[in-house]
């Protein structure tokens, strides 16, 4: 197994529990060693070497792991998708797919399904390569279709190698709670794997999810909003509770309900981390149970240069409002959008997309996406704080919203997920103290709130699903 930093921490002790995945899969340090040479070994022999790329899409998030360490041993790229087509179509090469037998194939890429075994007697080793892949992934595709960009595999060890060594990590496993076509999953792995952690992937039930996660002692969840809120609504209904000693969070600013709810029911401190895909970690944060301002993401991480702009164009939302951009170290700076223009301008700047304040302790509030605003009679509002009015609501689980059309007209529509009756003159009047909204609001009752792979809201369909037909 190559990746020399990876190989040496899981050559300790190696009986030592180093992978869970679904289905009761456990593997030891010594025997993930094994299945990663085996899979090295079978993937050379099929033709997988140096500046090819792979797409590892095996509906398992065990041996998808695996393959993404076997990948970069080849010295060959790695591209994080579920389906092909989506990078295929922005002009990503992708020359190999591997996959369970009876998923469903893609025309252009030589196709390889994983039998039973896959692993073993796979033939001569090849010989060892120094060759360093990269890694193509896409962005949340919150605002319309994802953007794929790359870096290198040695941005991403390093990255993970700053965190390894932070004093508030514990030593048990780690319960991965992001999809594993992330860079998220990803670096979460690295870091685990680096720090001599094992990595628990769930699959199944959530229920499920937890009982192993007690069972195998993992003492740190990293994960996003959606499977946080998924997590601790399961929990507080009876599910069986891990011990965590740290929860990491990610992927969009902190929901103070959620956030507070997980700390009650875990007392466990939770790391708060606003980050985008184009660069390292922006912001850093501790909840332990304290009163927090709207928005909130934390400070302002060492290395990091955070600039507001056009300030005062969003008096609804504060006068210190402004466009959020971000300049962080060269080496950690994404080379552009594959198809598209480059992700930093000349200066070393990029815009996030977000509208937000920043105090003068440096603390990083959100206010909203720019694309998102919701202008009502010419005032904009952000969607967050209605979202908040609504999900205080009796009866009201969660809320979303977004701008849409209503009779005609630009207007505010909110998805409900809604534990009993739900009184919508009741909700339009709770939102009256906040924005003028009558008339130009339409409510829909939905089952669980449309989210993108990533755990955050799809506004985009929110607005599909409340405009004017």
């Amino acid at each position: 197994m190559g990746l020399a930093a990876i190989e040496k921490a899981l050559s300790v002790d190696g009986e030592r529990l180093a992978l869970v995945g679904q289905d009761g899969q456990r593997l030891s340090r010594a025997k993930l060693i094994q299945v990663v040479d085996g899979l090295t070994t079978r993937m050379h022999h099929l033709g997988i070497g140096p500046g090819l790329s792979v797409a590892p899409i095996a509906d398992n998030d065990a041996l998808r792991f695996c393959l993404w360490l076997a990948i970069w041993n080849l010295g060959a790229n790695l591209v994080l998708v579920s389906d092909p087509k989506a990078a295929l179509s922005a002009g990503i090469t992708i020359d190999h797919v591997i996959s369970l037998p009876g998923q469903r194939r893609t025309d252009g890429p030589v196709w390889h399904e994983v039998e039973s075994g896959w692993h073993r007697d796979a033939g001569p080793p090849p010989p060892s390569n120094s060759m360093e892949g990269r890694v193509y992934f896409t962005t949340s595709g919150s605002t319309g279709t994802p953007k794929f960009m790359s870096k290198p595999l040695g941005m991403l060890m390093k990255q993970a190698e700053a965190i390894v060594d932070s004093p508030q990590r514990p030593s048990g496993p780690v319960l991965i709670g992001f999809p594993t076509t992330s860079t998220a999953a990803l670096s979460t792995a690295l870091i685990a794997l680096l720090g001599g952690q094992a990595c628990v992937f769930p699959g199944g039930p959530i229920e499920d999810v937890l009982s192993t996660a007690k069972e195998v002692c993992v003492t740190a969840l990293a994960t996003n909003p959606l499977v946080l809120a998924q997590i601790v609504d399961a929990v507080e209904k009876g599910a069986d509770k891990p011990n965590f000693k740290v929860i990491g969070f990610t992927g969009a600013s902190a929901e103070h309900g959620v956030l507070r709810r997980a700390w009650e029911a875990f007392n466990a401190p939770i790391l708060t981390v606003a980050a985008l895909n184009e660069t390292p970690t922006l912001t850093m944060g501790i909840y332990a149970g304290q009163t927090l301002p709207e928005g909130w993401a934390g400070t302002i991480a060492p290395g990091v240069t955070l600039e507001l702009r056009d300030c005062g164009q969003w008096p609804d939302l504060g006068t210190e409002v402004g466009r959020l951009a971000v300049k962080v170290p060269p080496e950690f700076q994404v080379e552009g959008y594959i198809g598209g223009e480059p992700a930093y301008d000349e200066s070393g700047w990029i815009e996030t997309g977000d509208l937000a304040e920043i105090t003068h302790h440096g603390v990083l509030l959100l206010r909203g996406r720019a694309d998102f605003i919701i202008n009502i009679g010419g005032n904009k509002y952000a969607p967050e704080p209605l979202e908040r009015a609504i999900a205080r609501f009796p009866d009201v689980k969660r809320a979303g919203a977004a701008p849409t059309t209503v009779n005609g007209r630009d207007g505010l529509g909110v998805v409900v997920v809604s534990q009993g009756f739900f009184d919508e003159y009741a909700a339009v009047a709770a939102l009256e103290r906040i924005v003028r909204c009558e008339g130009v609001v339409r409510f829909v009752v939905v089952d669980e709130l449309p989210v993108l792979e990533s755990g955050k809201l799809n506004r985009l369909a929110i607005a599909k699903m409340t405009r004017d037909t």
